[in-house]
């Protein structure tokens, strides 16, 4: 046997964790780091999969997961026919998702919310095959909401994520997964009493257009502010004629 068919064969006899869903960096970073400490603390093996487009895509085989893709569309922002066409898409992908499992035979699927997860995590639900979801923002998803009556555990960053949909067994509070290299101490606050305030604004992946639009709403409502905004490249040129009026700091591109 060829030192490939060894490998192959070893991670067939590993217990499998497949990791379903993706997008942008609020979704996939935290499934990072949980599969991170997965492989750290057992041998087992992470499957990921997502869709093609998503930022999954380039960064989950970059570090040497294993990526499956869907092909999923949006369902939500576009009427009722984007609903109902994203509807009848993701109907196809459970159909694809199901022979998915049944090929990579998870112990136990995690959704962590984006296109991908729902199809996924509907098709392991119905083949009874475990399905827990992880939810780090204080609003959970729609993919997650609507998974989350099924799930048997749902991970989030804040109780109030979990919903009302969600069953209070299976809820558990533990914060946001971080990956190696951030603190772990809190932050220390620096500056004197009364000094203006600087905040950093950390958009995602797609350079979180949204809150470069509202913040500045809540920056008025405090004076003496002087935000720095921290966004990616092709926002930053839209982002700075909004933040200049308000402060001497010009909106900072990163």
């Amino acid at each position: 046997m060829s030192g490939a068919a060894k490998e192959r064969a070893a991670d067939s006899e590993r217990p499998t964790v497949l990791i379903a869903g993706g997008g942008t960096g609020g979704h996939v970073f935290p499934a990072l780091a949980v599969a991170d400490a997965l492989t750290r603390i057992a041998d087992v093996r992470v499957v990921f999969v997502g869709t093609e487009r998503g930022l999954e895509a380039r960064v989950i085989p970059e570090r040497g997961y294993a990526l499956e893709t869907l092909h999923v569309e949006p369902m939500k922002g576009g009427g009722a026919f984007r609903f109902l066409r994203g509807g009848a898409v993701a109907g196809a992908a459970a159909v694809r998702a199901a022979g998915l499992l049944r090929r990579v035979r998870p112990r136990v699927v995690l959704s962590v919310g984006g296109y991908a997860a729902g199809p996924v995590s509907l098709a392991a639900a119905a083949m009874r095959i475990p399905v827990t979801l992880l939810e780090p923002n204080a609003v959970m998803g729609f993919a997650n909401r609507v998974l989350a009556p099924a799930c048997r555990r749902a991970y989030v960053a804040w109780l109030s994520a979990a919903g009302a949909s969600t069953p209070r067994g299976a809820v558990r509070a533990f914060g946001v997964p971080l990956r190696e290299g951030f603190e772990a101490s809190p932050y220390e606050v620096r500056g004197q009493a009364g000094a203006s305030v600087r905040v950093l604004v950390l958009g995602g992946s797609q350079g979180a257009q949204a809150i470069n639009e509202r913040l500045p709403d809540a920056i008025r409502a405090r004076s003496g502010s002087t935000p720095l905004s921290a966004s990616c490249i092709k926002r930053a040129a839209s982002a700075r004629p909004t933040f200049e009026p308000l402060t001497s700091a010009r909106a900072r591109r990163t």
